[in-house]
């Protein structure tokens, strides 16, 4: 998958979750995350947003299944590789919306207020 085609699916989404009020994201900001996120890939779990099993919470968007790769993080400034347990959606736009779930808590107030683009991405 070449990046123009990434774009042509997932910035359709992007712009329809905007323009119903519901996405959080700016569909600029959300389309750099999502490449950033995957390099322009989409894996056939869906999960373009790097999200993490993390506290295994089920939402109305995930449903508890994941998969397991390999991937790099960087503790204290050395890159390791580890294993994940990424979420795995239906869709992309189950994903996404799952993501605008996660920017309702507190700590990111910032983003949600956010006017434009370039503040949001600080």
């Amino acid at each position: 998958m070449n990046r123009a085609d990434f774009v042509s699916i997932v910035a359709p989404i992007a712009q329809k979750l905007w323009k119903e009020g519901s996405g959080v994201l700016f569909p600029s900001v959300r389309l750099a995350q999502t490449i950033l996120e995957t390099g322009g890939t989409i894996h056939p779990w869906y999960n373009i947003v790097g999200y993490k099993v993390g506290s295994g919470a089920l939402t109305a968007y995930w449903k508890g299944r994941s998969v397991n790769t390999s991937t790099w993080e960087v503790y204290n400034g050395v890159t390791q590789t580890v294993k994940a347990n990424w979420r795995a959606y239906a869709s992309i736009e189950d994903c996404l919306r799952d993501q605008d779930l996660l920017f309702q808590l507190d700590r990111y107030k910032d983003v949600r207020e956010a006017k434009t683009p370039e503040d949001q991405a600080v």
